[in-house]
Protein backbone atom coordinates (compact mmCIF):
# COMPACT_ATOMS: atom_id res chain seq x y z
CA UNK A 1 0.00 0.00 0.00
CA UNK A 2 1.18 3.22 -0.88
CA UNK A 3 1.70 6.66 0.76
CA UNK A 4 1.14 10.49 -0.86
CA UNK A 5 4.14 11.15 -2.71
CA UNK A 6 4.80 14.54 -0.48
CA UNK A 7 5.48 12.10 2.57
CA UNK A 8 9.28 11.84 3.45
CA UNK A 9 10.84 8.83 2.49
CA UNK A 10 12.64 6.39 4.60
CA UNK A 11 16.24 6.72 4.08
CA UNK A 12 16.43 2.95 3.22
CA UNK A 13 13.92 3.08 -0.24
CA UNK A 14 15.79 6.35 -0.77
CA UNK A 15 17.33 3.60 -3.64
CA UNK A 16 16.17 5.00 -7.08
CA UNK A 17 15.39 2.98 -10.31
CA UNK A 18 15.62 3.71 -14.29
CA UNK A 19 13.45 5.93 -15.60
CA UNK A 20 10.30 4.56 -17.98
CA UNK A 21 9.50 6.19 -21.13
CA UNK A 22 6.52 9.08 -20.48
CA UNK A 23 3.36 8.34 -21.51
CA UNK A 24 1.41 4.84 -21.30
CA UNK A 25 5.25 3.06 -20.39
CA UNK A 26 5.31 5.21 -17.44
CA UNK A 27 1.72 5.03 -16.00
CA UNK A 28 1.91 1.02 -16.53
CA UNK A 29 5.19 0.78 -14.44
CA UNK A 30 3.66 2.98 -11.67
CA UNK A 31 -0.05 1.03 -11.85
CA UNK A 32 1.79 -2.25 -11.93
CA UNK A 33 4.10 -1.27 -8.48
CA UNK A 34 1.46 -1.84 -5.98
CA UNK A 35 -2.13 -3.85 -6.36
CA UNK A 36 -3.48 -1.71 -4.39
CA UNK A 37 -3.17 1.22 -7.64
CA UNK A 38 -4.84 -0.85 -10.40
CA UNK A 39 -7.38 1.60 -10.71
CA UNK A 40 -9.44 2.28 -13.75
CA UNK A 41 -12.80 3.88 -15.26
CA UNK A 42 -15.92 1.75 -15.72
CA UNK A 43 -17.33 4.54 -18.25
CA UNK A 44 -20.56 3.74 -16.37
CA UNK A 45 -22.00 6.76 -18.72
CA UNK A 46 -20.51 5.28 -21.90
CA UNK A 47 -21.81 1.48 -21.54
CA UNK A 48 -24.87 2.46 -20.98
CA UNK A 49 -25.51 4.69 -23.79
CA UNK A 50 -23.89 2.41 -25.87
CA UNK A 51 -26.29 -0.08 -24.60
CA UNK A 52 -29.02 2.20 -25.67
CA UNK A 53 -27.42 2.70 -29.37
CA UNK A 54 -27.86 -1.56 -29.47
CA UNK A 55 -31.19 -1.32 -28.30
CA UNK A 56 -32.07 1.13 -30.36
CA UNK A 57 -30.66 -0.24 -33.77
CA UNK A 58 -32.39 -3.10 -32.76
CA UNK A 59 -35.69 -1.97 -32.98
CA UNK A 60 -35.52 -0.67 -35.82
CA UNK A 61 -33.94 -3.58 -37.88
CA UNK A 62 -36.63 -5.75 -36.07
CA UNK A 63 -39.03 -3.10 -37.73
CA UNK A 64 -37.66 -3.01 -41.20
CA UNK A 65 -37.69 -7.00 -40.94
CA UNK A 66 -41.18 -6.97 -40.13
CA UNK A 67 -41.78 -5.11 -42.92
CA UNK A 68 -40.24 -7.11 -45.17
CA UNK A 69 -42.66 -9.75 -44.17
CA UNK A 70 -45.49 -8.19 -44.51
CA UNK A 71 -44.12 -6.92 -48.18
CA UNK A 72 -43.83 -10.66 -48.73
CA UNK A 73 -47.15 -11.35 -47.29
CA UNK A 74 -49.24 -9.13 -49.28
CA UNK A 75 -47.36 -10.61 -52.60
CA UNK A 76 -47.98 -14.05 -51.61
CA UNK A 77 -51.48 -13.06 -50.94
CA UNK A 78 -51.92 -11.19 -54.29
CA UNK A 79 -50.05 -14.04 -56.13
CA UNK A 80 -51.85 -16.76 -55.47
CA UNK A 81 -55.30 -18.84 -56.12
CA UNK A 82 -57.47 -19.83 -53.46
CA UNK A 83 -58.95 -23.21 -53.04
CA UNK A 84 -62.02 -24.41 -52.56
CA UNK A 85 -60.96 -25.24 -49.31
CA UNK A 86 -59.59 -21.70 -48.05
CA UNK A 87 -55.75 -22.69 -49.19
CA UNK A 88 -53.84 -20.57 -50.89
CA UNK A 89 -52.41 -22.13 -54.11
CA UNK A 90 -49.01 -19.77 -55.25
CA UNK A 91 -48.23 -19.09 -58.62
CA UNK A 92 -44.85 -19.28 -60.18
CA UNK A 93 -43.53 -15.52 -58.63
CA UNK A 94 -45.41 -16.37 -55.37
CA UNK A 95 -44.28 -19.72 -55.32
CA UNK A 96 -40.87 -18.63 -55.29
CA UNK A 97 -41.33 -16.10 -52.81
CA UNK A 98 -42.60 -18.60 -50.41
CA UNK A 99 -40.25 -21.14 -51.30
CA UNK A 100 -37.65 -18.73 -49.47
CA UNK A 101 -40.06 -18.15 -46.60
CA UNK A 102 -40.44 -21.78 -45.53
CA UNK A 103 -36.85 -23.28 -46.76
CA UNK A 104 -33.61 -21.27 -45.45
CA UNK A 105 -31.02 -22.79 -48.24
CA UNK A 106 -33.48 -21.88 -51.24
CA UNK A 107 -33.23 -18.20 -49.06
CA UNK A 108 -29.78 -18.15 -48.96
CA UNK A 109 -29.17 -18.92 -52.38
CA UNK A 110 -31.75 -16.56 -54.27
CA UNK A 111 -30.27 -13.63 -52.30
CA UNK A 112 -26.81 -14.44 -53.02
CA UNK A 113 -24.94 -12.91 -50.02
CA UNK A 114 -21.16 -13.71 -50.00
CA UNK A 115 -21.73 -14.54 -46.47
CA UNK A 116 -23.70 -17.30 -47.78
CA UNK A 117 -21.56 -18.94 -50.67
CA UNK A 118 -21.35 -22.67 -49.13
CA UNK A 119 -25.51 -22.89 -50.35
CA UNK A 120 -24.54 -21.57 -53.37
CA UNK A 121 -22.17 -24.13 -54.20
CA UNK A 122 -24.28 -26.99 -52.69
CA UNK A 123 -27.72 -28.16 -54.92
CA UNK A 124 -30.99 -27.83 -53.86
CA UNK A 125 -34.11 -30.15 -54.40
CA UNK A 126 -36.76 -28.58 -55.63
CA UNK A 127 -40.28 -29.11 -54.05
CA UNK A 128 -42.11 -31.37 -56.24
CA UNK A 129 -39.73 -32.19 -58.65
CA UNK A 130 -37.59 -34.55 -57.64
CA UNK A 131 -34.61 -32.59 -59.13
CA UNK A 132 -32.60 -30.27 -57.84
CA UNK A 133 -31.82 -26.34 -58.69
CA UNK A 134 -29.07 -27.28 -60.37
CA UNK A 135 -30.12 -29.73 -62.68
CA UNK A 136 -32.75 -27.35 -63.97
CA UNK A 137 -30.36 -24.72 -64.44
CA UNK A 138 -28.16 -27.30 -66.20
CA UNK A 139 -31.66 -28.52 -68.61
CA UNK A 140 -32.10 -25.12 -68.94
CA UNK A 141 -35.67 -25.09 -67.97
CA UNK A 142 -35.08 -22.15 -64.82
CA UNK A 143 -32.19 -19.99 -63.61
CA UNK A 144 -32.19 -18.91 -59.64
CA UNK A 145 -30.88 -15.36 -60.28
CA UNK A 146 -30.40 -12.72 -57.59
CA UNK A 147 -33.47 -11.77 -55.69
CA UNK A 148 -33.27 -8.24 -54.48
CA UNK A 149 -36.06 -9.19 -52.25
CA UNK A 150 -34.29 -11.69 -50.43
CA UNK A 151 -31.03 -10.15 -50.52
CA UNK A 152 -32.30 -6.97 -48.58
CA UNK A 153 -33.97 -9.57 -46.19
CA UNK A 154 -31.02 -11.79 -45.66
CA UNK A 155 -28.62 -8.62 -45.10
CA UNK A 156 -31.13 -7.60 -42.43
CA UNK A 157 -30.93 -10.92 -40.63
CA UNK A 158 -27.15 -10.84 -40.82
CA UNK A 159 -27.06 -7.52 -39.15
CA UNK A 160 -29.57 -8.50 -36.46
CA UNK A 161 -26.98 -11.36 -35.80
CA UNK A 162 -23.95 -9.05 -35.66
CA UNK A 163 -25.68 -6.23 -33.06
CA UNK A 164 -27.08 -9.45 -30.89
CA UNK A 165 -23.76 -10.08 -30.71
CA UNK A 166 -22.89 -7.44 -28.73
CA UNK A 167 -25.63 -6.66 -27.32
CA UNK A 168 -25.78 -8.03 -23.40
CA UNK A 169 -29.21 -9.33 -23.27
CA UNK A 170 -29.28 -11.63 -26.41
CA UNK A 171 -30.01 -15.20 -26.34
CA UNK A 172 -26.74 -15.09 -28.43
CA UNK A 173 -23.69 -15.83 -26.02
CA UNK A 174 -25.98 -14.31 -23.20
CA UNK A 175 -25.52 -16.29 -20.45
CA UNK A 176 -21.43 -15.22 -21.21
CA UNK A 177 -22.34 -11.57 -21.74
CA UNK A 178 -24.37 -11.20 -18.79
CA UNK A 179 -21.60 -12.73 -16.21
CA UNK A 180 -19.23 -9.98 -17.82
CA UNK A 181 -21.66 -6.96 -17.47
CA UNK A 182 -22.50 -8.32 -14.07
CA UNK A 183 -18.93 -8.84 -13.14
CA UNK A 184 -18.42 -5.01 -14.40
CA UNK A 185 -21.06 -3.65 -12.28
CA UNK A 186 -19.44 -5.33 -9.55
CA UNK A 187 -16.12 -4.18 -9.59
CA UNK A 188 -15.88 -1.65 -5.51
CA UNK A 189 -14.60 1.59 -5.64
CA UNK A 190 -11.33 1.73 -4.56
CA UNK A 191 -10.02 2.79 -0.92
CA UNK A 192 -10.21 6.75 -0.18
CA UNK A 193 -6.15 6.35 0.53
CA UNK A 194 -5.09 4.57 -2.65
CA UNK A 195 -7.68 6.74 -4.84
CA UNK A 196 -6.23 10.15 -3.02
CA UNK A 197 -2.40 8.91 -4.09
CA UNK A 198 -3.38 7.52 -7.30
CA UNK A 199 -4.80 11.00 -8.35
CA UNK A 200 -1.82 13.16 -6.67
CA UNK A 201 0.77 11.23 -8.72
CA UNK A 202 -1.53 11.15 -11.86
CA UNK A 203 -2.12 15.02 -11.21
CA UNK A 204 1.72 15.87 -10.93
CA UNK A 205 3.07 13.80 -13.72
CA UNK A 206 -0.10 13.79 -16.17
CA UNK A 207 1.30 10.84 -18.36
CA UNK A 208 -1.11 12.06 -21.10
CA UNK A 209 -2.04 14.70 -23.64
CA UNK A 210 -5.48 17.00 -24.17
CA UNK A 211 -8.43 15.34 -22.46
CA UNK A 212 -6.73 12.33 -21.75
CA UNK A 213 -5.32 14.22 -18.31
CA UNK A 214 -8.81 14.10 -16.74
CA UNK A 215 -9.76 9.92 -17.49
CA UNK A 216 -9.58 10.12 -13.38
CA UNK A 217 -11.60 13.14 -12.57
CA UNK A 218 -14.98 11.05 -13.20
CA UNK A 219 -16.51 9.24 -10.23
CA UNK A 220 -16.44 5.49 -12.09
CA UNK A 221 -13.09 4.61 -10.74
CA UNK A 222 -13.11 0.89 -9.57
CA UNK A 223 -10.17 -1.32 -8.11
CA UNK A 224 -9.20 -4.53 -10.01
CA UNK A 225 -8.30 -5.20 -6.30
CA UNK A 226 -9.87 -3.38 -3.59
CA UNK A 227 -7.89 -2.76 -0.73
CA UNK A 228 -9.59 -4.56 2.43
CA UNK A 229 -11.52 -1.76 4.93
CA UNK A 230 -8.86 -0.27 7.17
CA UNK A 231 -10.12 -0.58 10.93
CA UNK A 232 -8.98 2.60 13.02
CA UNK A 233 -6.25 0.51 15.21
CA UNK A 234 -4.65 -0.26 11.46
CA UNK A 235 -5.03 3.61 10.72
CA UNK A 236 -3.58 4.63 13.83
CA UNK A 237 -0.14 2.05 13.57
CA UNK A 238 0.14 3.26 9.97
CA UNK A 239 0.46 6.78 10.74
CA UNK A 240 2.08 6.68 14.53
CA UNK A 241 4.06 4.02 13.54
CA UNK A 242 4.22 3.71 10.13
CA UNK A 243 8.31 3.27 9.81
CA UNK A 244 8.16 -0.59 11.40
CA UNK A 245 5.72 -1.36 8.05
CA UNK A 246 7.36 0.05 5.11
CA UNK A 247 8.83 -1.53 2.31
CA UNK A 248 11.72 -0.63 0.33
CA UNK A 249 11.43 0.26 -3.11
CA UNK A 250 13.94 1.17 -6.23
CA UNK A 251 11.67 3.71 -7.70
CA UNK A 252 11.80 6.12 -10.28
CA UNK A 253 13.14 10.20 -9.29
CA UNK A 254 10.65 11.17 -11.22
CA UNK A 255 7.65 9.77 -8.96
CA UNK A 256 8.42 11.69 -5.74
CA UNK A 257 8.79 10.26 -2.81
CA UNK A 258 5.84 7.82 -2.36
CA UNK A 259 6.37 5.03 0.65
CA UNK A 260 4.96 1.50 0.95
CA UNK A 261 3.51 -0.09 3.31
CA UNK A 262 3.45 -3.77 3.76
CA UNK A 263 0.21 -4.70 4.43
CA UNK A 264 0.83 -8.61 5.83
CA UNK A 265 2.97 -6.42 8.85
CA UNK A 266 0.49 -4.42 9.48
CA UNK A 267 -2.13 -7.21 9.75
CA UNK A 268 0.08 -9.17 11.79
CA UNK A 269 0.30 -6.35 14.34
CA UNK A 270 -3.06 -5.32 14.84
CA UNK A 271 -3.96 -9.29 14.93
CA UNK A 272 -1.40 -9.29 17.79
CA UNK A 273 -2.76 -6.07 19.50
CA UNK A 274 -6.27 -7.32 19.26
CA UNK A 275 -5.29 -10.72 21.22
CA UNK A 276 -3.26 -8.95 23.96
CA UNK A 277 -6.81 -6.47 24.82
CA UNK A 278 -8.93 -9.74 24.85
CA UNK A 279 -6.17 -11.34 27.54
CA UNK A 280 -6.53 -7.75 28.84
CA UNK A 281 -10.00 -7.50 28.99
CA UNK A 282 -10.49 -10.44 30.65
CA UNK A 283 -8.02 -10.38 33.23
CA UNK A 284 -8.65 -7.25 34.27
CA UNK A 285 -12.27 -7.70 34.72
CA UNK A 286 -11.66 -11.24 36.95
CA UNK A 287 -9.29 -9.24 38.88
CA UNK A 288 -11.56 -6.77 39.43
CA UNK A 289 -14.59 -8.47 40.03
CA UNK A 290 -12.53 -10.69 42.75
CA UNK A 291 -12.37 -7.94 44.63
CA UNK A 292 -15.31 -6.63 44.68
CA UNK A 293 -17.04 -7.56 47.82
CA UNK A 294 -21.41 -6.39 47.02
CA UNK A 295 -23.45 -8.19 44.73
CA UNK A 296 -24.40 -4.38 43.61
CA UNK A 297 -21.04 -3.36 43.04
CA UNK A 298 -20.00 -6.62 40.82
CA UNK A 299 -23.22 -6.10 38.76
CA UNK A 300 -22.09 -2.14 37.98
CA UNK A 301 -18.59 -3.45 37.30
CA UNK A 302 -19.55 -5.71 35.08
CA UNK A 303 -22.02 -3.04 33.33
CA UNK A 304 -18.83 -1.21 33.56
CA UNK A 305 -16.52 -3.42 32.05
CA UNK A 306 -19.16 -4.40 28.82
CA UNK A 307 -19.55 -1.16 27.83
CA UNK A 308 -15.56 -0.60 27.26
CA UNK A 309 -15.68 -3.83 25.88
CA UNK A 310 -18.17 -2.53 23.35
CA UNK A 311 -16.96 0.79 22.97
CA UNK A 312 -13.19 -0.17 21.80
CA UNK A 313 -14.49 -2.99 19.67
CA UNK A 314 -16.99 -0.46 17.78
CA UNK A 315 -14.17 1.86 17.68
CA UNK A 316 -10.97 0.43 16.63
CA UNK A 317 -12.52 -2.16 14.59
CA UNK A 318 -14.76 -3.14 11.53
CA UNK A 319 -16.39 -5.62 13.05
CA UNK A 320 -20.50 -6.25 11.63
CA UNK A 321 -22.91 -5.21 14.51
CA UNK A 322 -23.42 -9.35 14.28
CA UNK A 323 -20.11 -10.09 14.96
CA UNK A 324 -20.03 -7.31 17.96
CA UNK A 325 -23.11 -8.94 19.51
CA UNK A 326 -22.07 -12.42 19.38
CA UNK A 327 -18.10 -11.29 21.27
CA UNK A 328 -20.16 -8.81 23.57
CA UNK A 329 -22.31 -11.90 25.00
CA UNK A 330 -19.42 -14.61 24.85
CA UNK A 331 -17.36 -12.04 27.37
CA UNK A 332 -20.51 -10.62 29.40
CA UNK A 333 -21.14 -14.88 29.97
CA UNK A 334 -17.36 -15.70 31.32
CA UNK A 335 -17.62 -12.56 33.51
CA UNK A 336 -21.44 -13.70 34.49
CA UNK A 337 -20.45 -17.01 35.71
CA UNK A 338 -17.02 -16.04 37.55
CA UNK A 339 -19.99 -13.34 39.63
CA UNK A 340 -22.23 -16.95 40.14
CA UNK A 341 -19.18 -19.19 41.11
CA UNK A 342 -16.23 -17.75 41.75
CA UNK A 343 -17.03 -14.99 44.30
CA UNK A 344 -18.30 -16.05 47.89
CA UNK A 345 -22.01 -14.60 48.48
CA UNK A 346 -22.90 -11.92 51.09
Amino acid sequence: MASSPHNVVDAENTSTADEHLEGFADFAAYIGSDRDLALFRRFDTLGARNLLYLQAELLALEEKLQEYDEEERRFVEENSTRMVEGQLMPNGPAWEVLLAAKDFKSFARRAKVPEHEYWLENEIERPGTGGTESDSRSSGKATVGKDNRQRRKLLAVLKIRDVLKEYPMSTLKSEEALLLHSQVLQLESPGSRPLKVFQEWFNIKRPFMHKANDLYLHKDIVALRPSPAQDRLSKILQKRAGWAFREKRTLPPSWGNPIFYSAKKLSRAVQMLTVLFAAFALTSAIICLHYVQTTAQRFGALGAFLFVFVLVIGMFTTAKTSEMLGATAAYGAVLVVFIATGLPKD
